[in-house]
C-alpha cells in the first residue's frame, strides 16, 4: 500500500528555470546549471524506483511504502527517497542514486562515476544512507507499537538503489552487497519472505503487526514528513544586481519575448528542448 506518493518538484524547477533565464556571473550560472541537472537525473531515477516498488507493491497489503520523506531530528536532517515497511516491522531505507554512464566501486569503499568519457569522485551513497536511516530509527521510537506493553524493535537494513541506465563495477573485496539495482532488489526481498526458515517465522512472529497495525504505523511515520523550502537565490548568493534578463527571441518567429515566455519555457524543457518560444508559437509545438 502506497502511504505517501513522490512530492512534486515543479516549483524547485520553475524557480530553476527563471534564474536560468538571467545572464548571471558565469560561477553562479554554473551552479544553477549543475543544480537544474542533478534535480532532473535525481527526479528520473528516483520516478523510476518510485514506478517499480509501485508496480509490485501497491496492492500488497503487508507492505507500506513511503517516498519523498524528510525528516528533521535533534537539529539533523535524513531526506529518504523511499521506505518499505513490513508487517515484521523491517524497515527498508531507501536512496535512489544516477549516476551517468558507470559506477565504480574501489576496493577502499570509495566511487567514481563517469559520464561521457570523464571521471569524477562522488561521496559514498553507503554511508549517506546509513546516516539517514540513524535518524530515522532516533524519529520513530515515540512511535513504535507495542506488544503485551513491550514496544516492539525494528529491523531497519539499508540499501542504495542505483538506476537501470547506470552501469554497475564493484570491488572484489569491498562489500557492497546493499547497492542493488531496484529490479534486482525485489526479486531480494520476494526471494527472502518466500523462503523464510522456520526459526526466522517463529522469531518475527513474535511481532508481527495486522494489516491495519502497519499502515497506522506507516502514516503516523509519514506524518514526521517536513516539507523542505529552497531558496535558491540565497543558497546560491545571487543579488538583484546579478538578475540580468538575457536577450532572448523566439526560437521560431524572431519575435520578442516576455520573461513569462521565458521561465514558462524553462519550465517545459524537455518539451521545448532548451529554446525559448513567445506564447503563440507554443502552441505549435507538440507537447
Amino acid at each position: 500500500m502506497i502511504i505517501k506518493p513522490m512530492d512534486s518538484l515543479e516549483t524547485r524547477k520553475l524557480e530553476l528555470g527563471i534564474l536560468k533565464s538571467f545572464n548571471l556571473p558565469a560561477n553562479k550560472a554554473y551552479l544553477v546549471e549543475q543544480e537544474w541537472k542533478r534535480l532532473n537525473a535525481g527526479e528520473k531515477g528516483e520516478k523510476n524506483t518510485a514506478y517499480l516498488l509501485d508496480f509490485y507493491l501497491d496492492k500488497a497489503k503487508n507492505w507500506a511504502i513511503i517516498h519523498d520523506l524528510r525528516i528533521e531530528h535533534e537539529g539533523k536532517v535524513a531526506q529518504i527517497d523511499h521506505l518499505i515497511i513490513t508487517r515484521a516491522l523491517d524497515i527498508y531505507v531507501l536512496e535512489t542514486k544516477a549516476y551517468g554512464d558507470t559506477l565504480h566501486i574501489l576496493d577502499d569503499g570509495s566511487f567514481i562515476a563517469s559520464y561521457q568519457e570523464k571521471e569524477y569522485a562522488v561521496s559514498s551513497p553507503i554511508e549517506q544512507n546509513k546516516r539517514h536511516a540513524f535518524i530515522l530509527e532516533k524519529a520513530i521510537q515515540p512511535l513504535l507499537p507495542k506488544r503485551l506493553g513491550i514496544v516492539l524493535k525494528p529491523s531497519i537494513q539499508s540499501y542504495v538503489l542505483i538506476d537501470q541506465n547506470t552501469i554497475l563495477k564493484r570491488s572484489k573485496t569491498f562489500d557492497s552487497s546493499h547497492v542493488i539495482m531496484a529490479a534486482q532488489f525485489l526479486s531480494k526481498l520476494d526471494e527472502k519472505y518466500e523462503t523464510l526458515g522456520v526459526k526466522e517465522v517463529l522469531t518475527k512472529a513474535s511481532k508481527l503487526m495486522s494489516q491495519q497495525s502497519v499502515q497506522d504505523f506507516a502514516e503516523a511515520v509519514a506524518h514526521l514528513h517536513c516539507k523542505s523550502i529552497e531558496n535558491y537565490k540565497k543558497r546560491f548568493g545571487i543579488t538583484d544586481n546579478d538578475q540580468k534578463e538575457k536577450a532572448f527571441v523566439c526560437q521560431e518567429c524572431e519575435g520578442q519575448v516576455t520573461s513569462k515566455n521565458i521561465s514558462y519555457c524553462k519550465s517545459f524543457n524537455e518539451r521545448f528542448k532548451g529554446h525559448v518560444y513567445c506564447f503563440n508559437c507554443q502552441k505549435n509545438i507538440a507537447a
